[in-house]
């Protein structure tokens, strides 16, 4: 199964150097699965929308960056690293509210050595 990985390249001199330790990821299952494949033009047009309202929405809850891009064939995840204090449940709330067109899941975790940054960019 193919996997296209996007990584911020810019980041690498940070890693373990920085308080943005807290990984967040958001993850997009596709609404039309594409097993052994990518998602479709349509689907992909719209996750690159989601894309860019998840970045909004959590500027707007404070520092953040945004690290990954992992593309598959049955979901898409986009990565990004914050300071701890960011209000990740707010800003995961706000877009559920806001994106109806597909289910966003999210999860955050304290990674010092940004690991799973390092996995893909390394």
């Amino acid at each position: 199964n193919p996997i296209i990985v996007r990584f911020n390249a810019v980041l690498k001199p940070f890693v373990g150097k920085t308080d943005y330790n807290l990984k967040i990821g958001f993850a997009v299952p596709l609404n039309e699965p594409n097993q052994g494949s990518m998602p479709s033009a349509n689907e992909n047009k719209r996750l690159l929308e989601i894309e860019d309202r998840i970045m909004e929405v959590l500027r707007e809850k404070g520092a953040v960056v945004q690290a990954l891009a992992i593309t598959m064939g049955t979901f898409k995840e986009f990565v990004f690293y914050a300071k701890p204090d960011i209000d990740v449940k707010g800003a995961h709330e706000q877009l559920l509210a806001e994106i109806k067109s597909h289910r966003l899941q999210c999860i955050a975790d304290i990674e010092e050595h940004w690991d799973t940054y390092m996995e893909w960019a390394a």
